[in-house]
This record gives structure tokens, C-alpha cells and sequence, in this order.
């Protein structure tokens, strides 16, 4: 399951992401609006429920962008709206 907060997003961004395995590699991509992959992030993460940051969101355009989460146990896609104050 994949959570993100806030949504929109200003400045950060977090992500809830449960995993089914024990130090799983976990890919985490911010893609546009034209598919192009903006931020990709990859992260080792222990079984269960993980929270995951991201920083800098405010440097992205304020646009929709697509979240996708893969991993051997995730596979998710969440649409996040970045905004700007």
C-alpha cells in the first residue's frame, strides 16, 4: 500500500510504503506529466510499514505528477499535485 502526504505538496513530501520483505530494494519515481522521470530514489527498507521523505519538491514545477513505488512485494501508483505557495 502506498500513502502520500501532503497532497498537494509544497516544500516535502512523504511517503507511507508497506513491504512485505525484509530489506527490500524499494524504487521510488516522481515522473511528469510528458513521462520523463524527474526524481528516482532507492531505498533498502525492513518488512511492514516505512515512511520515506523527500526534500526540495518545491524545485519541481507545479504540475500533476505520478508516484511509483516497485519493489518484489510493491507495485504502486499514486498521482501527487505539486503546488506552489
Amino acid at each position: 500500500a502506498l500513502l502520500i502526504y501532503p497532497n498537494p505538496a509544497y516544500t516535502d513530501l512523504t511517503l507511507q510504503v508497506i513491504t512485505g520483505g525484509q530489506n527490500e530494494k524499494v524504487t521510488v519515481d516522481i515522473i511528469d506529466n510528458s513521462g520523463k522521470v524527474v526524481i528516482r530514489r532507492m531505498f533498502v527498507l525492513p518488512a511492514g510499514q516505512n515512511y520515506v521523505s523527500f526534500e526540495g519538491i518545491d524545485k519541481l514545477p507545479a504540475s500533476t505528477y505520478i508516484v511509483r513505488v516497485k519493489s518484489p512485494t510493491v507495485n504502486e501508483v499514486e498521482k501527487l499535485v505539486v503546488g506552489k505557495k
